[in-house]
């Protein structure tokens, strides 16, 4: 790399590739420079493709092809249209290409697919200043943008080629004024040349005639990669800041996304991507050693630990694989050749320290001059020290200070521990520490003690009081303005609720066959960030869903009086009576007192045969009884406050409309003589089965 580069371009590719803690503080781009870190890219792209197998190898030949028409481009300050036309002509199928326009701050991924045609995919490249600077760690981006395909016959065109690559062109030295960012200084608008213009000429203007051409590419069909962006705005005394080259961007973006098509497997393809730069990270730096030494101590130091970082998450990337089997063996060698190459240096020149240090300094004592040496000048100090002699009025001693030290929540396993006078203290000296040590206690711990203690008479009593006392407690201290906090307190309340009920329907089996009355709707609002919080948030959902595929009655003190009304046709008299009982709906209650009273007042004849026959209730025409029992009725309806102005349902059909207070009693008397003298013939067989068996 000596010979090839120079200094300066050497730390240009150091800085913007391993991003240092000390970097430029003004810019330090140009073209040559931005070729420079391109063309080091390749060759280390040729020099990894070495090591591969031949299935890698043919795939890697479209990756080492999309960087060199890549570094074409970025020879020059501008594009050639006829380099570019040619490029587009002869893209093979399944091959990539990359292009940074430079001016519009964007990038676009072209594609060729399996039948010939094109898919283009734009995306922004650099973050405006304000959302770098505002960010308190990497930026998470998701690439590419928008993806249009294109027909082949409109990219063979010559003549499509030739105006697409004179856009480009144009695009790539044109700087738009509606495109640049823009600053007020002394009340007018200028163009603030420190900022990143809006790429919205490429990712809304050319992906819009891409559009008119051919179609949105299937979703499906559109690979994306999630990074982490790590920049930096920095500048002093300077007119442009530094910023983190944009041409590196593009060419991580471009080789992530050319893997993922050429692997398909996720894992298959981050897992190519992190080798390769963790090879090239340890190549760069082996080289830098062997051709310039003389770097900087802190920035070999930060080069070594960043290749040590990219081949430990290399060792990472496959759960329940070996470091040695998950790290390819010539990636660990770079690493290693690296590794030494920079202690090597560095205890070198620690051990030119040591030397200097060990060598002990001349010892002249004629030079010395102890009393002058020794003899102090404090020509002010009179004053203040006899003030401080002359003071009688020192103040007391201060009191010792002794901190309260409670014991944290987040120790304690037992949940019977958790008495509701402790959690109202410790929630009310150290409210946030407090909750947060509980809620973990809970997603963590309670599930074990539930399942340890389902059977215990006080489980169900010792977490319904925990769950008084938390939401007493985060009701006091979490705010209505901030949803994460109220999310915390509504996953909390819902992990312990799901543990209750675990209890209690263990306890009571019988109570699984009833609906649970909470839904999930109540959670896909949650604002939660932590994995552990989200997989608790899954159990919890799956919970209850769980429960309510297995509940048998889906009824519930929520459900609607009038959806309760209507019964199967086949129950039996006590199944019937039982049902009146337990529904509020008001389309029966009215039914089932008169039909209780009607059963209960008729008679029954047994024939010689054995069977039961039913006296048809000869006291229903009996209108002094009618009247005593609408009577009655009436009397028991004005004490219920229930719109009773509801239709009617008997085995399905409309009987007709009560009124709420009954006005006409020989109207509704043969009316409900009828139906009920009906309904009970409808249901001759079942009340004879029934009553045979209660006999």
């Amino acid at each position: 790399m000596g010979d090839q580069y120079p200094l300066e371009e050497l730390h240009f590719t150091l800085n913007h590739v391993f991003f240092p803690p000390q970097l430029p503080q003004k810019s330090d781009a140009s073209i040559s420079r931005s070729f420079a870190l391109c063309r080091t890219f390749v060759n280390l792209a040729e020099e990894y493709d070495q090591h591969l197998d031949q299935p890698s190898h043919n795939a890697w030949v479209h990756i080492i092809t999309m960087l060199r028409h890549y570094q074409n481009s970025l020879e020059m300050e501008d594009f050639i249209i006829e380099d570019l036309e040619e490029v587009f002509h002869y893209l093979a199928i399944g091959g990539f290409l990359i292009l940074n326009i430079r001016k519009q701050n964007a990038g676009l991924f072209i594609r060729r697919l399996a039948n010939g045609d094109v898919s283009i995919a734009a995306f922004e490249v650099s973050f405006p200043n304000s959302e770098v600077m505002q960010a308190e760690s990497r930026i998470a981006c998701t690439y590419p943008g928008p993806a249009i395909t294109l027909p082949s016959s409109v990219w063979l065109n010559t003549s499509f080629s030739h105006e697409l690559g004179n856009f480009l062109y144009h695009m790539n030295r044109d700087e738009l004024y509606h495109a640049e960012a823009h600053t007020k200084k002394a009340k007018s608008t200028v163009v603030e040349i420190r900022d990143v213009p809006d790429p919205k000429y490429i990712s809304e203007l050319l992906m819009g005639i891409f559009h008119g051409i051919g179609s949105p590419t299937p979703i499906e069909d559109v690979h994306f990669v999630r990074k982490r962006i790590a920049d930096d705005v920095l500048w002093k005394n300077a007119l442009l800041p530094w910023r983190r080259s944009p041409v590196y961007l593009v060419l991580r973006v471009g080789l992530q996304l050319a893997l993922s098509y050429l692997y398909g497997s996720l894992d298959a393809h981050h897992h190519q991507y992190k080798a390769f730069m963790a090879f090239a990270h340890a190549r760069m730096l082996h080289d830098a050693v062997q051709d310039h030494p003389e770097l900087e101590t802190d920035l070999l130091y930060a080069m070594r630990t960043k290749v040590a970082r990219r081949v430990h998450k290399l060792e990472k990337s496959s759960s329940g694989v070996s470091a040695g089997d998950s790290v390819p063996s010539y990636v660990l060698t770079a690493a290693q050749e690296a590794s030494n190459a920079v202690q090597q240096v560095l205890q070198d020149r620690w051990t030119k320290v040591e030397r200097l240090q060990d060598q002990s300094p001349e010892w002249d004592p004629d030079s010395l001059d102890f009393e002058a040496d020794t003899h102090l000048l404090l020509t002010n100090a009179r004053p203040r020290i006899l003030e401080g002699l002359r003071r009688s009025n020192f103040p007391p001693p201060s009191s010792p200070f002794v901190p309260h030290h409670p014991r944290r929540l987040r120790y304690e396993t037992d949940f019977r521990c958790f008495t509701p006078a402790k959690l109202n203290t410790v929630f009310t000296d150290d409210a946030r520490v407090a909750l947060a040590d509980f809620e973990y206690v809970i997603h963590t711990h309670l599930g074990l003690w539930a399942k340890a203690n389902l059977m215990s008479q006080d489980a169900s009593r010792i977490i319904f009081e925990c769950m008084e006392a938390y939401l007493s407690g985060a009701r006091k201290t979490y705010t209505d303005n901030n949803p994460e906090d109220q999310s915390h307190m509504l996953l909390a309340l819902s992990a312990m609720w799901v543990s209750l009920d675990k209890v209690v329907v263990a306890q009571l089996p019988l109570l699984a066959q009833y609906s649970p009355e909470i839904t999930t709707n109540l959670l896909e609002s949650l604002l939660l960030r932590q994995t552990n919080e989200l997989s608790a948030l899954r159990d919890i959902v799956q919970y209850i869903t769980e429960r309510h595929t297995k509940a048998q009655v889906t009824d519930g003190i929520f459900t609607d009086s009038d959806a309760q009304a209507d019964c199967h046709p086949n129950l039996s008299l006590h199944e019937f009576v039982a049902f009146g009982s337990l529904r509020s709906g008001g389309r029966l209650q009215w039914m089932n007192i008169a039909l209780q009273a009607a059963l209960q007042v008729g008679s029954w004849e047994v024939l010689d045969d054995g069977h039961w026959v039913l006296d048809w209730h000869q006291e229903l025409e009996n209108e002094v009884f009618t009247s005593k029992l609408f009577t009655a009725l009436e009397n028991l309806m004005l004490a219920i406050s229930t719109n009773w102005d509801a239709v009617l349902l008997i085995e399905g059909k409309p009987v007709g409309r009560l009124p709420r207070k009954i006005t006409d009693h020989a109207l509704y008397t043969r009316c409900l003589q009828q139906k009920i003298l009906e309904f009970l013939g409808l249901r001759y067989t079942l009340l004879v089965k029934t009553l045979m068996t209660w006999s």
